[in-house]
């Protein structure tokens, strides 16, 4: 079985500017354009869940989409928001029927799914090297955008020592490519175009990256 998780992260309204350096507005629009980009395939999937990271209270939008949300019950204990991520998924994975061989494909809400390119990889872990935005030296994978068998993600998951590590500075991007490598599981080359739209907001110079990656 395949399953689609959209993140979400709505910041309240009153701050939303403040911290994020765009409006709610824009920001409200950008999520409700990625839900419909999702439900374009949705018969592709035999689910498809939102997953709400920050607010444990219904949010219009999300309860409008017409797509089942979750609502995270993990705290946002760490500074890594990355790290943060993945104990939402997890908690997610707590609280479903997904089963350890169902694959997922999680995309960050705001990003756009443009195409199924990702569905006709046969693989149990799926996601391309970073370089294409990042860093040309690929020091990590896009997370924002990748596919993954439940039991692979839970035994990375597994893999990390909490007590013992301080992964704030670490970027998840990399702990996720150190696993795939470790596992020899390929990685498609920075130039694969996978099907996503980026939604990369610089708050410093207030400039949008939006490209087909």
């Amino acid at each position: 079985m395949k399953h689609l998780i959209i993140t979400t992260a709505i910041v309240p309204e009153e701050i939303c500017f403040q911290k994020l350096g765009y409006s709610y507005e824009q920001r409200s629009a950008d999520y409700i354009k990625s839900f419909e980009h999702g439900l374009l395939f949705k018969d592709n999937f035999n689910s498809i869940t939102i997953i709400e990271m920050i607010s444990n209270e219904k949010i219009d939008i999300l309860e409008n989409s017409g797509i089942n949300v979750y609502y995270s019950k993990f705290d946002n204990l760490f500074v890594n928001k990355g790290i943060n991520e993945i104990f939402h998924i997890i908690d997610f994975f707590k609280n479903s029927n997904i089963k350890d061989d169902d694959l997922i494909i999680k995309i960050t809400g705001r990003y756009l799914m443009m195409n199924d390119n990702i569905l006709k990889i046969d693989s149990d872990f799926i996601a391309k090297y970073d370089g294409d935005i990042y860093s040309p030296l690929n020091r990590g994978i896009h997370t924002f955008f990748f596919a993954f068998k439940k039991k692979l993600f839970i035994e990375f998951f597994n893999s990390l020592d909490f007590v013992n590590n301080n992964y704030d500075n670490i970027c998840i991007e990399w702990l996720l490519k150190d696993f795939m490598i470790q596992k020899n599981i390929p990685i498609l080359d920075k130039n694969y175009k996978l099907g996503v739209i980026t939604c990369l907001y610089n708050k410093e110079i207030d400039k949008w990256t939006r490209v087909l990656t």
